[in-house]
């Protein structure tokens, strides 16, 4: 179908209802329960669908009292007050059968005999969507939108007839099952590389197993290369003959950045925004004169980054790509050897060190740690020869996930690409089946 085949209509033309989330003092902390109803915020709604994880919960009782507040697989929720311009949908497979938004929320019901939630949601997500949902935005103290019930009933949208929503949303829902997929799988990756530095080099269970005379279910040359006791240390008890370091005796601090003579016409930036716990979500290409300033730090194959600003926000990687700059927001560790670079990477970026680093910060409004404390994070040193035999074990791990990462990236790349010209029926939805087809 033809997109001069689709006509305008305003939202409250094709919605059942559209509402606000609680008053301010209706959930707080106080209110939280172990299980119960799931509170829907802000987090969960940097993507197209509900991410439905991580959640606090209110009482059912309680969210009774806040009828008008719950929300349902086929509901489309928005951010009107914050991180404005959120929007995602509940699926059909969600976790829960109903949930309620936070204060900061609020949610239109699609009448399904003209609109399905995924077009809606997708729309939103368009250059056009968003200059639309953010036309009536206030800038004085928190961004947030003025009436934002109101506001949302007037907007117009393009309505394409239903099974062409449906095909749209199918393209577009295909690219998005691929980038969750590699979501999930990257989770699993990362979950395996960790507890294996974790059963090495904290836990040491491999000692553990030989000092009980235990088989420590790891291949020979592996296993003959951990020690059958333990020994004091400032850090407790600690294999015998391993010594007490920092992530210094393996990787120096590298500060290398672009200077005018040799910085590339091309900056592919990593910012520390789109760096999440392990993942470079973002990479994003600027002319050289247009990169912001920050776009200064050289990234090798092989460094680990370390957001130093809000380190608790969890911005960090390990680099397999070549070409890349970071911000100088990042303490960047360059390992002495390749071998090391696994370890460096996990040993920086456990959870507990990250929460070392988070209190370390100083409390102003940006509160930050020195590239030196990232450095002066404390390990225990084996041996160099477990070393590599760790880095053999892991590598293939941490190597599948970036290549899942940078998969995804691409699948993002093609959505983001399509999505305009799907829902402003500039391409039709055939031609853009092929696209797919051969991109994805």
């Amino acid at each position: 179908m033809e997109g001069n085949e689709w006509r305008l209509v305003r939202i409250e033309d094709v919605a059942i209802k559209v509402a606000m989330g609680p008053f301010g003092s209706s959930i707080k902390v106080e209110t939280f329960v172990p299980a119960g109803v799931p509170i829907i915020s802000g987090q969960h709604l940097q993507e197209t669908r509900l991410q439905d994880t991580n959640y606090n919960f209110i009482s059912f009782e309680h969210a009774n009292r806040l009828a008008n507040a719950n929300v349902q697989c086929g509901d489309v929720i928005f951010t009107h007050a914050g991180n404005i311009g959120q929007v995602a949908f509940i699926p059909k497979e969600s976790k829960y059968e109903r949930y309620v938004i936070s204060q900061r929320q609020f949610y239109l019901r699609c009448n399904t005999e003209y609109l399905i939630p995924e077009f809606i949601t997708y729309f939103f997500k368009t250059p056009e969507g968003q200059h639309k949902l953010l036309a009536n935005t206030s800038s004085s103290g928190v961004p947030s939108i003025a009436q934002p019930v109101t506001y949302l009933r007037t907007i117009e949208i393009p309505l394409p007839p239903l099974p062409e929503q449906r095909a749209i949303a199918h393209i577009l829902g295909t690219l998005d099952d691929k980038i969750e997929l590699n979501r999930k799988m990257n989770e699993t990756l990362e979950a395996m590389a960790r507890a294996i530095f974790k059963s090495w080099f904290i836990d040491f269970d491999p000692v553990h197993a030989k000092a009980e005379g235990r088989d420590p279910k790891l291949p020979k040359e592996i296993a003959d290369l951990f020690p059958d006791s333990f020994q004091d240390s400032e850090l407790g008890k600690i294999p015998k003959g391993w010594k007490v370091g920092t992530l210094s005796d393996f990787a120096l601090l590298n500060s290398e950045s672009w200077s005018n003579n040799n910085r590339p016409q091309t900056i592919h930036y990593v910012d520390l925004l789109n760096t999440k716990w392990g993942h470079i979500e973002v990479i994003t290409t600027y002319a050289s004169e247009n990169a912001p300033s920050r776009a200064q730090r050289v990234l090798r194959l092989g460094d680990t980054i370390v957001g130093t600003v809000r380190p608790a926000n969890g911005s960090f990687a390990l680099i397999t790509e070549e070409g890349l700059t970071g911000s100088t927001g990042f303490a960047v560790l360059r390992p002495y050897t390749s071998e090391a670079q696994e370890f460096i990477y996990l040993a920086a970026t456990t959870e507990e060190n990250i929460e070392s680093l988070a209190h370390l910060a100083d409390g102003g409004a940006y509160p930050a740690v020195r590239p030196e404390d990232v450095l002066a994070t404390q390990v225990v040193r084996p041996c160099a020869r477990l070393i590599t035999q760790f880095a053999h074990v892991v590598h293939p791990l941490l190597t599948t996930l970036a290549k899942n990462d940078k998969e995804s990236r691409n699948f993002a790349v093609l959505r983001d690409t399509l999505l305009p010209k799907l829902l402003s029926g500039e391409i039709r939805v055939k031609d853009a089946e092929k696209f797919v087809e051969n991109k994805a």
